[in-house]
């Protein structure tokens, strides 16, 4: 394996170049880059275009020829209504071609597929032009399973015409919120409506103990809160796509990331309903992933995408105008920064040895940073007992901290190890209680159907295509 360059964020499609280039999306707040086959730093390609309701831009395609791409917009919250878009390689400007859809493929009958709601469309495309001629037509009905948050879909199609998908009638897999000890014995926490929710992502206790909020990623990506007493949850979310929750201290405010102003910002909401919702830190521009609040609610410290220095760590004071402040920027990607409980260390993941590892600086600095991991970790989360935790692929780690009267780093320990759900986006995908005793995790949950699992193939799928949606 060859690494090409470090994207900063996780990859969403990617396409090779003639001239020798990789094109390629991430899930951040930005358009395609692109980079050299022989490595190199990623350069911007496309321009996300805010003011027009644009998030980012993902799931590249080079048309034949080589002198133009197309991808998909994202808008909001379900990308069976993303925007189909196509700009050429020596133009700055990219240019919608078609409303609701993902997934898009140009095939050498001319024709251009795409996905939405869980079918194939197809529309004559004129590869001279970059035009449609058409409208789209569906080409498979209910074959497929739904788009994913992501926006993928489960097909593809061969230059030989052979059609490859994943019809509708399949296990899936949910999950469900499940409590495991440092031993790793599980139990299962009861969510009434749990079946209906799909899966579920980042749950996050409330400092009482009495709630667990959590993101949902099946239907709609909305932050719910869940009572652990009633085993009932209630939806606080409903507009754009909501995700990484985290409470305030007080337990009175949930933080979370958000699109519904156009990018991917942090907003706080009360949890009772006492007040609106509110942007945060409105003077930040990038891609906002929450970290954590110092223990009396004064400091805040989240991570954000810059375009010459991916993700870099800053620090807000929630007491003046919440201007944020540089608290580690550096070429490589920092991220879910996590304040020691006495404030004076943080904890966070970085790619700078060419895998995730965990860190731990003095804080507010100066001083030099140390090492906490031995062999790769993410997902880390300064525990209220003192120790530090985080996974090393399905392990999960301790490792006892002293701060005081200097910093004094354990050995780290293995505690337990399952296919609990893990979060490539690094943000912990779990929660520890304040003793540091017992874990809430996500277990992943087969959800049964009549239909086995297969991947279906039809040959000589291209006459069947000509034949529905002819080209003049």
């Amino acid at each position: 394996m060859i690494t090409i360059c470090r994207t900063g964020a996780d990859l969403r499609g990617a396409t090779w170049g003639t001239d020798n280039t990789i094109i390629f999306g991430t899930n951040g707040a930005a358009g395609l880059f692109q980079v050299s086959t022989n490595g190199g730093v990623p350069e911007l390609l496309t321009t996300v275009a805010t003011v027009d309701g644009e998030i980012n831009h993902r799931w590249p395609e080079v048309l034949p020829g080589g002198e133009a791409v197309i991808f998909v917009v994202s808008t909001g919250r379900d990308y069976d209504n993303a925007r189909i878009a196509v700009q050429r390689l020596s133009d700055e400007k990219h240019r919608v071609l078609l409303h609701g859809g993902t997934f898009p493929q140009y095939l050498p009958t001319g024709h251009l597929v795409f996905s939405r709601a869980g079918s194939v469309l197809a529309v004559p495309f004129d590869l001279k032009r970059l035009e449609v001629q058409l409208p789209p037509r569906r080409v498979m009905e209910d074959l497929l399973a739904p788009t994913s948050p992501i926006g993928a879909a489960d097909f593809t199609i061969s230059n030989t015409g052979t059609l490859a998908y994943i019809p509708r009638q399949l296990q899936r897999t949910a999950s469900s919120l499940v409590w495991v000890n440092r031993e790793g014995i599980a139990s299962e926490l009861k969510v009434a409506g749990q079946e209906n929710l799909g899966d579920l992502s980042t749950p996050r206790l409330s400092p009482d103990g009495q709630f667990v909020a959590i993101q949902t990623i099946e239907q709609n990506w909305d932050i719910w809160i869940y009572s652990i007493f009633r085993e009932t949850i209630t939806r606080l979310t409903v507009e754009g796509i909501n995700s990484l929750p985290l409470w305030t201290p007080d337990g009175k405010r949930l933080v979370y990331q958000s699109t519904k102003a156009g990018g991917s910002s942090l907003y706080w909401q009360p949890i009772h309903g006492r007040g609106p919702e509110e942007l945060l830190i409105p003077s930040s521009p990038g891609t906002q992933y929450p970290g954590s609040f110092s223990s009396d609610g004064q400091m805040f410290l989240f991570s954000e995408i810059r375009p010459k220095t991916k993700r870099d760590i800053f620090t807000i004071s929630l007491e003046g105008d919440r201007k944020p402040s540089v608290f580690l920027q550096t070429p490589d990607d920092e991220t879910t920064p996590r304040l020691s409980p006495d404030r004076r260390y943080v904890a966070y993941v970085s790619d700078e040895s060419g895998r995730n590892e965990v860190y731990v600086q003095p804080f507010p600095g100066p001083g030099a940073k140390l090492r906490i991991s031995t062999e790769g970790g993410t997902e880390v989360i300064w525990g209220q007992n003192g120790e530090i935790f985080y996974r090393s692929d399905n392990v999960m780690m301790a490792v006892e901290v002293k701060t005081q009267p200097t910093l004094a780093i354990g050995k780290p320990q293995r505690l337990f190890e399952d296919l609990y759900l893990l979060n490539f986006g690094r943000t912990a995908n779990y929660d520890v209680t304040p003793d540091g005793t017992q874990f809430l995790m996500l277990k992943p949950v087969e959800l049964q159907t009549s239909t086995p699992a297969a991947i279906h193939l039809v040959l000589n799928w291209f006459e069947e295509l000509k034949q529905k949606v002819p080209v003049q």
